[in-house]
């Protein structure tokens, strides 16, 4: 007999089949981190673009409100002077209009006196609420009004005897320009 060598191979040893079991094992959990870590690479990429975007919105919407914020600051500060010439110009005005009722104090005649007034300074419009002791110091009144020149136009709105016997009435002066514009001695 013929003794050749003869190679028998073995049979899978139970250690082996625990090695590959463990080794598709150990492959398999690589295939999962290497999927988990190329997801949260592209996930951190998007959020990453996501709060650039978000910071560039955001970016933006500061400098319009800076932008805004200092447009009205500007504005606030280009309108000073123009206050001021408001309340130069209201100043002025209130001069005028004491002056105005200085013109009205000189020019009501003995018997008439004002109740109220209403001034519209715009319009150059007084209306007067006046009582006058009868209608003939009434009409006298109207006349010398209308030869003030001063006055470019007078409307008797309204005529009432009261109950004691005096005249009230209503009368809407429409003053000249040169009332608001005039000194006192000047006129």
């Amino acid at each position: 007999m013929d003794q050749t060598p003869s190679f028998t191979f073995a049979k899978e040893h139970p250690m082996r089949r625990s090695l590959l079991g463990k080794m598709d094992g150990v492959f398999g959990f690589s295939i999962i981190v290497i999927l988990l870590v190329g997801l949260t690479w592209i996930g951190s990429g998007l959020a990453s673009s996501m709060f650039v975007s978000n910071k560039e919105l955001t970016q933006e919407t500061i400098k319009k409100e800076e932008t805004s914020w200092d447009k009205k600051l500007e504005q606030s500060i280009l309108a000073i002077p123009v206050s001021a010439q408001k309340v130069k110009d209201l100043a002025t005005s209130h001069v005028y209009g004491s002056w105005l009722f200085d013109f009205l104090r000189a020019n009501m005649l003995n018997g008439v006196s004002i109740l109220t007034t209403d001034v519209k300074l715009k319009g150059q419009n007084i209306t007067l609420q006046a009582v006058a002791s009868d209608f003939d110091t009434l009409a006298r009144q109207i006349v010398w009004l209308r030869s003030q020149s001063g006055i470019t136009n007078l409307i008797l709105s309204a005529v009432r005897r009261s109950d004691d016997g005096k005249v009230k009435f209503t009368l809407v002066l429409e003053l000249s320009p040169s009332v608001f514009t005039q000194t006192p001695k000047s006129r």
